[in-house]
């Protein structure tokens, strides 16, 4: 009479042991990865930039086990997002650092949506950046810099005006990053270095 029922619940109950499994495996990338993203940035603001490539080229492995993962049960994207945009951001720092062209959120794998975020944050990084090449009389990479922050604040804050509903998480990062450049451009005027 419950026959049907009982291979529903086994049935399910394969799917929540499948899905615990999948979690807990996810815990254990998801420490490493941000571990090597962190790091690569460490190191790439230090200047140790063959550094921060080889642990983005770790990290790179370990985020395509992730995205692996999240395949099977794609409502885990979700729980993972700060993990691909702390690796985007350390991408698009070092690129940046390097003096190569930025990855698209394509170029590195990732969807666009934790993308996007990470580029908010890379405002903030690149802040520290031309804040250390201004104190080193590196002006035009500092320059550089506020350029690169301006055009990203500009381009997401395009965003934000349009889809405000969907784009909230952004609208914060926006925020900061205005008051970061803002903030950078501010040093460089005290200091003489902008009109």
């Amino acid at each position: 009479m419950i026959e049907e029922v009982l291979r529903s619940i086994e049935a399910g109950r394969r799917v929540l042991q499948e899905r615990f499994e999948v979690r807990q495996q996810l815990k254990v990338l998801e420490s490493s990865a941000l571990q090597l993203s962190y790091q690569a940035v460490s190191e790439a603001h230090r200047g140790n930039l063959s550094a921060a490539e080889k642990l983005l080229q770790e990290n790179q492995g370990i985020i395509r086990q992730i995205l692996s993962l999240i395949e099977r049960f794609p409502d885990f994207e979700r729980s993972v997002r700060t993990v691909l945009q702390e690796y985007a951001e350390a991408a698009i720092v070092v690129a940046f650092m390097r003096r190569e062209k930025l990855p698209s959120h394509e170029a590195l794998g990732i969807p666009v949506i934790p993308y996007l975020c990470a580029l908010g944050d890379v405002v903030g990084e690149l802040r520290r950046y031309a804040l250390n090449a201004a104190l080193h009389n590196r002006l035009d990479d500092a320059f550089a810099a506020l350029q690169i922050m301006e055009s990203l604040y500009d381009a997401l804050l395009s965003l934000t005006a349009i889809y405000a509903p969907e784009a909230s998480t952004l609208r914060h990062k926006c925020d900061v990053a205005r008051r970061l450049v803002e903030d950078l451009r501010s040093v460089l005027v005290k200091r003489g270095y902008v009109a």
